[in-house]
């Protein structure tokens, strides 16, 4: 009986690491720019940067509001993504920032309802996004 629990901790161990490649591969192949680097939102809403390795994690968000749907630019200079930090837990907004967080500027200003998934334009010029 014990035999049979450790081979089921195993399976599911293996399922938990296996579910965990794959939610980074997808967003590898979503979120991949110049360099490799990965955009990605953890559970606390923050956007982090990775190296595909899973080296070089850096948290570029580190607030209380939520920041999600990150989306490189196509040099892979800057992110664009949803927040709140402007009212938290309210409406999103959209905003732009450098590949290392830095110079965060704010492009919309919605009164009603949110704006969230940022798409960046092929030539990086324009930000299209779901309102």
């Amino acid at each position: 009986m014990q035999r049979q629990h450790k081979r089921t901790s195993l399976a599911l161990s293996r399922t938990i690491v296996l579910s965990s490649i794959m939610v980074l591969w997808i967003n590898w192949q979503a979120q991949a720019a110049f360099g490799g680097k990965i955009a990605f939102v953890s559970g606390q809403a923050d956007i982090y940067v990775i190296d595909p390795n899973g080296s070089n994690l850096r948290n570029l968000t580190n607030t209380v509001a939520r920041d999600m749907y990150p989306s490189w630019s196509p040099d892979g200079r800057r992110i664009a993504f949803a927040s709140d930090r402007i009212n938290p837990f309210q409406l999103l907004e959209i905003f732009v920032m450098d590949a290392d967080g830095q110079n965060v500027q704010r492009l919309t200003n919605r009164r009603g309802g949110s704006d969230c998934g940022p798409v960046w334009s092929p030539d990086g010029q324009q930000i299209a996004f779901t309102r």
